[in-house]
């Protein structure tokens, strides 16, 4: 990866989450985009939606989606 990798963490306030995270992940210093999933399936998936999903279809970025260890560990269970 050589020696000019910069990882930076932020928060934001918005109502429309994966709305706020590709508002900033359009900016032109953002190259990669990192998230967690909660790991959710079925009807609590389909009634809640994935923010995941959203942001990996539409954004501009590349996108790494991590999974949860363990449906218990994401608070799931």
């Amino acid at each position: 990866l050589g020696g000019d990798l910069r990882v930076d963490a932020e928060a934001q306030v918005g109502d429309d989450v994966a709305a706020t995270i590709l508002a900033r992940a359009s900016s032109p210093d953002i190259g990669f985009v990192v998230l967690g999933t909660h790991a959710r399936t079925g009807l609590a998936r389909a009634f809640r939606g994935s923010v995941a999903e959203a942001v990996a279809r539409r954004c501009p970025t590349p996108v790494l989606v991590v999974p949860a260890r363990d449906r218990a560990a994401a608070g799931a269970g």
